[in-house]
């Protein structure tokens, strides 16, 4: 019964649990120009005349075009952590 006892107890002790391990870490690959600022939009002169309000308005929406895309692209990638479904 002792020897019994003891093999029990020995068998016991010698099995140590596994170790759970941490999944790794995703490895993400961003595009440079997502981490960059937005550009400030061209304000107008004083005196301008059409060609220039012209101009500076459709430089203004692409400006505003390319900020949006980076934000939409943001908050894709910032989804995708989170787990969330779009």
């Amino acid at each position: 019964m002792k020897n019994l006892l003891l093999v029990l107890l020995l068998a016991g002790c010698a099995s140590t649990p596994t170790a759970i391990l941490p999944p790794p870490d995703k490895t993400v690959k961003l595009d440079p120009r997502m981490l960059e600022l937005c550009e400030f939009v061209n304000k107008l002169p004083e005196k301008a005349s059409f060609e220039d309000v012209l101009s500076i308005t459709i430089t203004n929406l692409e400006l505003y075009a390319s900020c949006a895309n980076k934000q939409k692209n943001s908050v894709k990638i910032l989804k995708e952590f989170a787990n969330m479904k779009e």
